[in-house]
């Protein structure tokens, strides 16, 4: 008996960074069965600081290779010489599928997959790039460039067979800026190992950072950019530690205003109470010495870092912006905010320093919802499915 050909599966992303859309990619390639599946991810070319995620690819089998012109800002000569190296790559391995994820990428990867005639085309765009706090280089500050790229999005779906939302929310932003009809979207909620992020051993401890036992812990995960919101947080941390001035503040990450921002803290007067950690790899570890979370995002497509707190059973304050209250049910698992209030942080973060019984249920119903709703097996699942209802309709390989 004939051994049944796998698929084959490429996943184009842009940037092979430490971040949300890219552990997510990460995670689906290495969850996929390997006997029904041949993988290859393909993303532009890496720094010395983004080859963490390599190590997991060469553990699963997983090919990655690199198109250096393929970069996240638009540049005409490169993104025409990146499509070009995507078809022929694409012809050369002959895909069955290509699951393109984020902006740039979508629109080379795609063009690139219709013009090598691949018969599935899906794509994860991660967020709404339209979205104005989005902070997108070129198009969130740009009303002129959100317009031509909102033409070029509904012209890419013409050729593609799903799009991914990550939320409801998400999903109905779309069909309402007309990008394509209703049926060509689908929502399916990122998931994580929860398993690797609920309580246990750790290996960090809280004199590592120089905190005390008795100092109540307030973390907050995510790249130190203008629409990650950190600065509101700092602002809370100021009017809290007039009441509270045993309190710390782990902030875990890095970006664009990680100078700013320790400069402002210094400005308030509060520089020792916060600890700026940078870039970690060990977020399961951090997140074992917050006893409270909080993500001041104002723009947010899902919020990975919110369900990897909840699933260490934190209690957890976050703004209410994008498919962040399809996560947490608001004084149920979880308690949501204004964006841009500092004032709502700190009543929030008051709130569950009084209530240590509230703050246990809260972090106790949240661990249940995401082994519930937001497991990395679950998105898998429903990926999965899509990929086979879709190659069975174009008439191609199907599970």
């Amino acid at each position: 008996m004939m051994e049944k050909p796998k698929i084959k599966l490429a996943h184009v992303i842009t940037r092979f960074v430490c971040g949300g859309a890219e552990n997510v990619v990460v995670s689906l390639a290495a969850a996929l069965n390997r006997e029904k599946y041949q993988i290859i991810i393909v993303t532009g070319e890496l720094s010395d600081s983004e080859k963490g995620l390599k190590v997991v690819l060469d553990k699963n089998n997983i090919e990655l290779i690199t198109i250096k012109q393929m970069v996240r800002r638009v540049s005409i000569a490169q993104d025409i010489l990146a499509a070009v190296r995507l078809y022929f790559l694409i012809r050369s391995k002959g895909i069955d599928i290509i699951h393109t994820h984020t902006s740039k990428a979508g629109a080379l990867g795609r063009i690139a997959a219709f013009l090598a005639k691949v018969p599935v085309i899906v794509h994860s765009p991660h967020g709404n790039i339209f979205e104005p706090k989005g902070n997108i280089p070129g198009v969130s500050d740009n009303p002129l460039a959100r317009l031509v790229f909102l033409f070029i999005e509904r012209l890419l779906a013409q050729f593609t067979d799903k799009i991914i939302a990550l939320s409801d929310n998400e999903r109905r932003q779309y069909i309402a800026l007309k990008i394509a009809q209703p049926d060509k979207f689908v929502t399916i909620y990122d998931g994580i190992d929860y398993e690797k992020f609920s309580s246990g051993t750790t290996s960090v401890a809280r004199e590592d950072f120089g905190l005390r036992d008795d100092e109540p812990v307030i973390g907050s995960i995510g790249r130190l950019d203008p629409e990650k919101g950190q600065v509101y947080l700092i602002q809370s941390a100021a009017a809290l530690l007039k009441e509270y001035p045993r309190l710390k503040f782990l902030i875990v990450g890095e970006g664009s205003c990680r100078r700013q921002l320790e400069a402002y803290a210094a400005e308030l007067g509060i520089r020792d109470a916060l600890r700026f950690l940078g870039l970690r790899k060990d977020v399961s570890q951090l997140l074992s010495v917050m006893d409270i979370f909080v993500l001041p995002s104002l723009y947010e497509g899902l919020g990975i870092a919110v369900l990897e707190a909840m699933a260490r059973s934190l209690p957890v304050i976050a703004s209410r912006v994008g498919g962040v209250p399809e996560i947490i049910d608001d004084g149920v698992t979880g308690i949501l905010v204004a964006p841009a209030d500092p004032r709502a942080i700190a009543e929030a973060i008051r709130l569950l320093l009084r209530n240590r019984e509230k703050a246990y249920t809260l972090g106790v119903n949240a661990c249940e919802r995401v082994k519930k709703n937001f497991g990395i097996n679950l998105m898998v699942e429903k990926i999965e499915k899509l990929y086979n209802t879709l190659l069975y309709n174009k008439g191609g390989i199907s599970g």
